[in-house]
C-alpha cells in the first residue's frame, strides 16, 4: 500500500513539474498556433504551490526526488517568477506625477454580478476621491450610470468613451485625440491622447477577450461537493472549445493591441482587463519592451480576479521608459470581481 501511494506521489509530482514548464513556455507559444499550453498559464499559481508542497514533502522524507521540483521552481525564478511575487520596498514619492487607476467595475453589480448597486457606484465615486486619482480607466461599465460621476476633487473632467457600454477613460487632463478598435464580442480598446502640462502621452484602455464563464459557473467550481466536482469535469471538458475559441481570439487582439503600441509617436501607457496571466502569450506581447508596474513597485502577488480558488493577476498597468512607477497596489475592494489597481507614474528626470 505504502509502494502504491508514494508511486502514484511521484506521478503527480512529475505532472506539477510538466505542467509548470509548459506554463513557463506559454508565453513564448501563440495560442492561434498551439492553444493547449494557454491551459496551463492560467494554473500558474497553482502549480507553483504544488510543486512548493512537494519540496517541502520530500525534504521531509529525506527523498532526492525534491530536486524536481526545486529545478523547475529555481528555472522559473529567472522569468516567471517575479512576475507572480514581488517584495519590493516602500517606494512612497513626492515628487509629481500621473495617479492611474484601472478598474473592471463590472457594471456595479458588485461581486457577485447579480443587479446594478447604486450604493456601489457612490461608493465607488468617493472611493476615487479619496485616492484622488488622476487617470481612471474603467473597463465594463455602463455608461448610463455615470452621470455626474466626477471621481476628482475641484478639477474638470474629460471623458472619452467608447461607443457601447464597455469602456471609459475619466481624466483631469485634456483629451486632444481619441480612438477606437473594436473586437468581437463587447471586447476592445480605447485610445486617448493626454495633455499633461507640456507633454501628450497615450493611454490604451483595454478589455481583451474574456473566457465568458457565468457567476454561477465559477461558483460552483469553489465548491467540494464530490458530486459537484464530478459535474465540473464534465462542464469543464465540454468548455475546452470555447476556450480553445477564446484564447486565440485574445492573441489576435494582443497582436493588434502592440501594432498600435508601437505606432505610437508619444510615451505610452496601456492598462486595463486582458484576461491574461503573466505568464501568458499575451501579457509577454503586449507588454514588450515597456514596464510593468507591479514588478516594479508591487508587493506580494498583485492578483486583480478574486475568487476563493480562482484569484489571478490579469489586470495590468504597463509603461515606456519616459516614466517610472511608484507605490502599485490592488487595492482590497469588493465593489467587483476585480480588484482596482493603482501606481504613481513619474516622469524620468532623463526626459
Amino acid at each position: 500500500m505504502k509502494i502504491f501511494i508514494k508511486i502514484n506521489l511521484i506521478l503527480i509530482n512529475i505532472l506539477f513539474f510538466i505542467g509548470m514548464g509548459i506554463a513557463y513556455l506559454s508565453s513564448f507559444i501563440n495560442p492561434a498556433e498551439y492553444w493547449f499550453p494557454s491551459l496551463m498559464s492560467i494554473g500558474s499559481h497553482f502549480l507553483i504551490i504544488g510543486n512548493i508542497f512537494f519540496i517541502i514533502f520530500w525534504v521531509l522524507k529525506k527523498n532526492r526526488l525534491f530536486i524536481l521540483s526545486l529545478l523547475i521552481l529555481l528555472t522559473g525564478s529567472l522569468w516567471s517568477l517575479p512576475k507572480h511575487f514581488q517584495f519590493n520596498k516602500e517606494t512612497a514619492t513626492q515628487k509629481k506625477g500621473i495617479t492611474l487607476c484601472s478598474y473592471n467595475v463590472r457594471s456595479f453589480k458588485g461581486n457577485n454580478g447579480k443587479s446594478v448597486k447604486e450604493w456601489d457606484r457612490m461608493m465607488v465615486k468617493y472611493y476615487l476621491k479619496e485616492r484622488n486619482a488622476d487617470i481612471v480607466c474603467f473597463q465594463e461599465i455602463n455608461h448610463d450610470l455615470i452621470e455626474n460621476f466626477n471621481p476628482f476633487v475641484g478639477d474638470s473632467t474629460a471623458y472619452h468613451t467608447s461607443d457601447k457600454d464597455e469602456l471609459i477613460t475619466i481624466s483631469r487632463y485634456p483629451v486632444i485625440k481619441e480612438d477606437k478598435c473594436f473586437f468581437e464580442n463587447s471586447n476592445m480598446i480605447i485610445l486617448s491622447d493626454l495633455k499633461t502640462g507640456n507633454d501628450t502621452i497615450r493611454v490604451f484602455n483595454c478589455h481583451l477577450q474574456s473566457y465568458n464563464l457565468s457567476s454561477s459557473y465559477v461558483n460552483s467550481l469553489n465548491t467540494f461537493s464530490i458530486k459537484n466536482q464530478i459535474e465540473n469535469i464534465r462542464r469543464i471538458y465540454r468548455f475546452f472549445p470555447k476556450f480553445r475559441h477564446y484564447v486565440k481570439q485574445r492573441a489576435l487582439q494582443a497582436d493588434l493591441l502592440k501594432e498600435k503600441i508601437n505606432s505610437s509617436p508619444y510615451p505610452v501607457i496601456v492598462c486595463g482587463d486582458f484576461n491574461g496571466t503573466p505568464d501568458s502569450y499575451t501579457y509577454k506581447t503586449v507588454k514588450g519592451k515597456m514596464q510593468d508596474a507591479f514588478m516594479e513597485s508591487g508587493r506580494g502577488t498583485g492578483c486583480s480576479y478574486i475568487r476563493p480558488f480562482f484569484s489571478f493577476r490579469i489586470d495590468y498597468i504597463f509603461h515606456d521608459d519616459f516614466f517610472k512607477a511608484y507605490d502599485f497596489s490592488a487595492d482590497n475592494k469588493d465593489f467587483s470581481d476585480h480588484k482596482p489597481i493603482w501606481c504613481k507614474l513619474v516622469k524620468n528626470d532623463f526626459k
